[in-house]
């Protein structure tokens, strides 16, 4: 008698991904890989690693500028940040949902990057903006809209998010606001900027948003 293989057993699993720091943070995929494994027995963790400064400094990305915008808001006055908050912060990493709504509802800040995108509309050009909520998505569509810039927006739910997106793709507008969206699996190649107006902490989705324009 012969003992019957699965066709599983003579398979390898690659596994390829451009956010290994997600990757690092997953027990389950880590194990899934062996890269512990691979680790002690090879000394290092993957087959293959490239680092995002090689992928620029070859030109397959390319070079980001960093524009920091000062919206002149004192937050822990003006989004009411408590001990309570900061202590969620110092546990969780990210602040809390109340913060993040009233973030996304303070209108001088929302006026705030719609101006800073019309001051340099020219040089900015096709715009992806990372948005905090639907809320946030919503209210900075209304203001875009209202000064005269053709935008639109994409959020989960949102029944025409594919046709969006397609227009986009085809320049149909020049601003489009997303919110969880588009910080993976899209590639609008002429993207030339990204506005980042949603805080976060984590390296990985940082990551995933800039590399939409990169």
């Amino acid at each position: 008698s012969f003992p019957i293989r699965r066709s599983s057993d003579l398979m390898i699993l690659l596994g390829l991904t451009a956010t290994p720091k997600r990757l690092q943070d997953n027990q389950v995929l880590m194990k899934m890989f062996n890269v512990e494994e691979n680790r002690e027995k090879y000394g290092k963790g993957f087959i293959y690693e490239v680092s995002l400064q090689h992928l620029i400094q070859y030109e397959y990305l390319a070079t980001p500028r960093y524009i920091p915008v000062n919206t002149e808001i004192h937050g822990d006055k003006v989004y009411n940040i408590d001990e309570k908050n900061i202590k969620f912060f110092e546990q969780f990493g990210e602040l809390p949902e109340a913060v993040f709504d009233r973030i996304a509802c303070n209108v001088a800040r929302n006026k705030c990057i719609v101006n800073h995108y019309l001051d340099n509309r020219k040089k900015y050009g096709k715009t992806i903006i990372f948005a905090i909520n639907k809320n946030h998505a919503e209210e900075l569509y209304d203001i875009f809209s209202t000064a005269g810039i053709a935008c639109d927006y994409v959020v989960s739910g949102k029944t025409d998010n594919h046709d969006v997106i397609q227009a986009f793709r085809e320049n149909a507008f020049d601003v489009l606001i997303n919110v969880q969206i588009l910080t993976e699996g899209a590639d609008v190649p002429d993207i030339q900027t990204a506005f980042m107006t949603r805080e976060t902490n984590s390296d990985s989705l940082f990551m995933q948003m800039i590399g939409r324009a990169l």
